[in-house]
């Protein structure tokens, strides 16, 4: 954090910082940021306090009640081009079973990005976050409650239905699955998505890159 905000004092791009990175600490994989713009989540608790979701997080540690949560910004947000190459050049997107408001909404809200998904939704695919009415972690579900989604693994598909053409749900949700369809229009699968080793992943691994 501290390295990333005296390059950004300095004038360097977020993404120009992430590779500078992954170069340091030998990371072969591509990574790159949304937007090199500056963007917040912000949390609006119950008392009408405005707060970046890091001090409700990490400060406060997710015990406020929230109002609402925005993105501030987002409507500025630019997404650099090698980003949009990398998009473009893809054979499957993947969202993984993060959070759906804060860590995965800022990233599909971007018009560019949300546009992509909406044209190729075809080769995108989402790992639910939620497995009955709890989250695997993190504030997921307390967000989404505030955002007036429903806590279950329906919610989070009606946050992505125009973005994805597959669901991939825990399979202690499988009663879940006609529901999913016939509401999102979504193909959905029950799957083990819990993972307690290094071949749980690898089995969901393969059934994502088989399908």
């Amino acid at each position: 954090h501290l390295y990333r905000t005296q390059k950004i004092r300095e004038g360097m791009k977020l993404s120009e910082i992430t590779r500078c990175l992954c170069e340091k600490l030998d990371i072969d994989a591509n990574i790159l940021p949304c937007s090199d713009n500056h963007i917040e989540t912000r949390i609006i608790t119950e008392e009408g306090e405005d707060i970046h979701f890091q001090e409700f997080w990490v400060k406060l540690k997710g015990e406020v009640n929230i109002k609402d949560v925005y993105i501030k910004q987002i409507e500025i947000a630019e997404v650099p081009d090698k980003l949009l190459e990398s998009l473009e050049q893809s054979d499957l997107v993947i969202i993984g079973p993060s959070n759906p408001i804060t860590s995965i909404g800022p990233i599909i809200k971007i018009k560019e990005i949300n546009n992509w998904m909406k044209r190729n939704k075809e080769k995108c695919i989402a790992i639910s976050p939620i497995i009955g009415k709890k989250a695997i972690s993190g504030p997921a579900a307390q967000l989404m409650k505030a955002k007036g989604h429903e806590v279950t693994a329906l919610g989070v598909s009606e946050i992505y239905k125009d973005l994805i053409s597959t669901f991939i749900i825990d399979q202690k949700d499988s009663a879940e699955i006609g529901k999913i369809t016939q509401t999102t229009g979504i193909e959905t699968l029950a799957e083990n998505i819990v993972f307690k080793s290094e071949i749980d992943a690898t089995e969901l691994s393969k059934i994502i890159l088989k399908h």
